[in-house]
């Protein structure tokens, strides 16, 4: 090697070298933090707050997505703290449910604590209770925990994407670009960038390790539980991808394998963020093209800057490049739109979680910058670079990094979304808050109701001898937020009105005993809370509870299931003067993907109208639904309640 060549190298490798270890030293001791609960518990089996009359055989929980089994747990204690013996813990063929085999129980209340490790590497932790027997007090439980975003892995993965993107843009521009014949070869400032995605992927890994660690076990079992995740075990695959590209860099006969390995490194992130454990093909060939293709657009691009920079070419053949890049460019942005634009379906259920969610509002900054990029790149091209006469290098140097930044701003962007949960379907957002108290819950026939109050929600139970109201506030049933009754009363079917004074059976829960009459009685309420204004309420509750007939929720659904478009007129309140209205259509399975309908017990009200009338309550959701359905079991109109809004539709089949 020349001495001025020897010389230039070690220069590049005392600035870099200097650069890169600090960096890679500052992902190595970044401390981890938790993600957000990425798998949701939808359902639980027996339910939160559920008193059964005989001991169950199985306890089953149902989440929103696959679950690792080596880092996932469950735990049953007495009211008294005693641990109860569970054995294995299998896990359903669709690897999304969990099950427990109980020995036989006896009378009491039970509290279940379980952990869940989704195949995104991220764990959820949540806890319940249920009664057996008529005695067993069921107190108010907290189900489900979420945490702030994970940093330090939004950072490494962009660290990783972008180091990739570098690496492979600067393989496949050499050849498309400058027409080199040698794409590989010795380039210090690149050797630095496979030191900086090394050190990224050893960070994924440990922060994975963290996070299924965080119970306390050992360092060996940790990595073990690690590698079985998808997120680690591909953490790991771009680590040794990414050292074969560093050992194969300067080898000219791995011009073909170098872009290969950096390619699959680059599918490996993306199978790593939500699209990619999906479980659909669709979704994870879509995540892998949007991310390869976005990393080499940047890579290019920032390879074709760092020759703009370096003068190493001459004027005429930077302009050629140039054209030349921007050619490839063009497709590379079709690509990246249509599939960010297919992603973002796949995620974003209803277009107002563009704005009330992290994720949306995230997705909407990477739209926003990809936007702005392709402007700045349009104006180059069209105004600048294809002009009869070419601008000057200053001016050439400058459109291009404005353009590198923005698109290196989308790839941390990207990274960034893999660390935060995509908005959750209705039944798995509910899922996560506090179960209603259910400290007289009925063992027989019950029949709930409910509504909003201002700015909370009510829910009225009614069993043989019992009436519980709850009440939920947007602050949560805690004890940080007082509710206050100020009236109950009922009316009844022979036109009494008896003020009661129900006990309270935990925050915001209360109880009194009470002989319903055959008929339908008038709940009368007002209720208030810390901080949140209510209001006055009246529910109508008919006695004894009439099940529906169990076909007629599958004739529903099943007319449902068939309607290719249903124009719905929407109106969704979450307290005075918060409401929102908007006209969707929607295919039939859609609007049974967004809504529970189908599950859960139903009863029917008398009516006097020709639609039939149905109500439903899902007790560890709580979701409550008024469903009317016509006479080709059509679902023509609906209430639902759940924490923190009220739902009412109308739904035309054209």
């Amino acid at each position: 090697m020349p001495a001025a060549t020897a010389a230039f190298f070690a220069a590049r490798l005392k600035r870099w070298g200097a650069v890169a270890v600090f960096l890679a030293c500052a992902l190595l001791v970044a401390a981890p933090i938790n993600a957000e609960a990425h798998a949701f518990l939808v359902k639980s089996s027996p339910a939160a707050g559920q008193r059964v009359l005989a001991s169950p055989q199985v306890l089953r929980l149902d989440f929103s997505e696959p679950v690792v089994l080596a880092g996932s747990r469950v735990a049953i204690q007495t009211s008294g703290g005693g641990l109860i013996d569970t054995g294995a813990l299998p896990r359903s063929a669709e690897r999304t449910a969990l099950s427990v085999q109980l020995p036989k129980l006896g009378e009491g209340t039970y509290q279940v604590t379980w952990q869940a490790l989704s195949e995104d590497g991220h764990p959820s932790t949540g806890d319940f209770v249920f009664g057996i027997g008529a005695k067993a007090l069921l107190p108010t439980v907290t189900s489900g925990a979420a945490t702030p975003t994970d940093w330090p892995e939004a950072f490494a993965t962009w660290v990783v994407i972008g180091g990739l993107g570098l690496l492979l843009g600067a393989v496949i521009s050499r050849r498309w670009v400058w027409n080199e014949t040698r794409t590989v070869g010795v380039s210090a400032s690149l050797y630095m960038v496979h030191v900086l995605v090394i050190a990224g992927t050893v960070q994924e890994f440990a922060l994975t390790v963290a996070r299924v660690g965080a119970g306390g076990e050992a360092i060996t079992s940790a990595i073990a539980t690690a590698v079985a995740t998808q997120a680690g075990l591909l953490a790991l695959l771009t680590l040794a991808l990414t050292v074969g590209s560093a050992i194969g860099w300067r080898l000219q006969e791995a011009r073909v394998a170098l872009p290969l390995m950096l390619a699959a490194g680059l599918a490996a992130q993306a199978l790593r963020a939500h699209p990619g454990v999906s479980g659909q093909l669709w979704q994870e060939a879509t995540a892998v093209i949007h991310v390869v293709v976005a990393a080499l657009w940047v890579g290019m691009l920032a390879h074709l800057v760092a020759a703009i920079w370096r003068r190493s070419a001459t004027w005429e053949e930077i302009i050629d490049a140039v054209r030349r890049y921007a050619t490839v460019a063009l497709a590379s942005a079709a690509l990246v739109i249509g599939t960010g634009i297919i992603l973002a379906a796949g995620q974003i259920r209803r277009s107002e979680q563009l704005l009330t969610t992290a994720y949306g509002r995230i997705l909407l900054l990477k739209a926003s910058l990809v936007l702005v990029a392709l402007l700045a790149a349009a104006w180059a091209r069209g105004f600048r670079i294809w002009r009869p006469s070419p601008p000057r290098r200053p001016r050439l140097r400058a459109l291009t990094r404005i353009e590198v930044g923005l698109l290196i701003g989308v790839v941390g962007v990207a990274s960034l979304l893999g660390s935060v949960a995509p908005p959750a379907p209705i039944t798995s957002e509910a899922a996560v808050q506090p179960p209603v108290s259910d400290a007289a819950t009925p063992a027989g026939p019950s029949l709930t109701v409910a509504g909003q109050a201002g700015w909370l929600e009510v829910y009225v139970t009614a069993s043989s001898g019992v009436v519980v109201l709850q009440v939920l506030s947007p602050g949560g049933s805690d004890s940080a937020v007082a509710v206050h009754l100020g009236r109950f009363v009922i009316h009844t079917p022979a036109g009494q009105s008896l003020a009661l004074s129900p006990s309270s059976c935990g925050p915001g829960c209360f109880r009194t005993g009470y002989e319903w009459p055959t008929g339908t009685s008038v709940i009368d309420v007002r209720v208030d809370a810390t901080n949140w204004t209510g209001g006055s309420l009246q529910l109508a509750i008919p006695w004894p509870p009439v099940p529906s007939d169990p076909a007629q929720s599958t004739r529903m659904v099943a007319t449902l299931r068939a309607q290719r478009s249903i124009l719905i007129d929407e109106r969704v309140t979450s307290g005075p003067g918060a409401t929102a209205e908007k006209r969707a259509k929607v295919t039939g399975e859609e609007l049974l993907q967004s809504f529970p309908y189908g599950a859960g017990e139903a009863y029917a009200l008398p009516t006097s109208g020709a639609d039939r009338e149905v109500v439903v309550y899902l007790q560890g959701s709580q979701i409550w639904m008024h469903l009317w359905i016509d006479a080709h079991d059509r679902l023509v109109r609906d209430v639902i309640v759940a924490p923190h809004q009220l739902l009412e539709h109308t739904f035309s089949y054209p």
